[in-house]
């Protein structure tokens, strides 16, 4: 099951100079950066993390943020 779903997954190399020129670079770093410019080339981004929800949002990229689904169930 596990190497189907990396059948089905995206891996790619994004340059760290690349990443920085983003707007959004400076309050959520590095790897939130990247996560979001691959994000906007995936279907559905899928986070516990609400801030990177938020950006992603801004961005119209299409989410699933775990807090938000637990917070609305309680």
């Amino acid at each position: 099951m596990v190497k189907a779903i990396y059948k089905q997954t995206m891996e790619k190399y994004i340059k760290t100079e690349e990443v920085s020129q983003n707007w959004f670079f400076d309050t959520l770093g590095i790897t939130d950066s990247a996560i979001l410019m691959m994000a906007k080339e995936s279907e559905l981004l899928i986070s516990g993390d609400s801030s990177l929800c938020d950006y992603a949002k801004s961005l119209n990229i299409k989410t699933f943020d775990f807090k938000e689904y637990i917070n609305s169930r309680l």
